[in-house]
């Protein structure tokens, strides 16, 4: 077989290991300037990253989250204490811890310990690594809006205190569907 065929399939192969993906999950990334064999292995590792068992952080970490208790029962040293002691847990299996940076530590460790911790991820090979950035892309209900510059590039002030008055009235008052026309 020629180098030129070799390419070839190799390309088709992407093509069909790009569809096994997208069923999967939607994964829809596109890299013009790799070539095929780069591009393959990439995608190999993607398609056997998506088989992976997934565990909650607090298993991967291999930790108890009792030892993590609620931000609010622990004043600030116990706060300070338990919160570097879980940046260390995070940092020694492979995560990339990166939060705002102005991030107040009490709102960090309340996202880590009450959210994080118990959040699925799949199981990665040796070498790989977590990044952790907190961001949903939901500015208007995102734990770290206010100190982030980001969503100042996305959402004016007004827009968003707009969005997030709105989100809340539909909390406080939920759509009652057709209730009252089947009466």
């Amino acid at each position: 077989m020629s180098q030129k065929q070799k390419t070839e399939a190799l390309i088709q192969e992407n093509l069909l290991l790009k569809a096994k993906i997208l069923l999967k999950d939607g994964y829809s990334d596109h890299f013009e300037d790799i070539d095929p064999l780069t591009e393959n292995k990439f995608l190999k590792n993607v398609l056997s990253l998506q088989k992976t068992p997934e565990k909650p952080i607090y298993q991967i970490l291999n930790i108890d989250p009792v030892d993590y208790p609620p931000a609010q029962m622990l004043n600030d040293n116990q706060l300070k204490e338990k919160y570097h002691s879980l940046l260390t847990e995070l940092r020694n299996h492979g995560f990339i811890y990166q939060l705002v940076e102005s991030l107040p530590e009490r709102i960090a460790y309340r996202y880590l310990a009450e959210t994080l911790l118990f959040e699925e991820f799949p199981l990665i090979p040796q070498g790989w690594q977590y990044y952790i950035d907190g961001c949903s892309g939901d500015c208007p209900g995102c734990f770290q809006a206010n100190y982030c510059q980001v969503k100042d590039d996305i959402w004016s002030a007004d827009e968003l205190e707009l969005e997030r008055r709105k989100r809340q009235e539909q909390l406080e008052n939920p759509p009652r569907g057709d209730v009252e026309n089947r009466r």
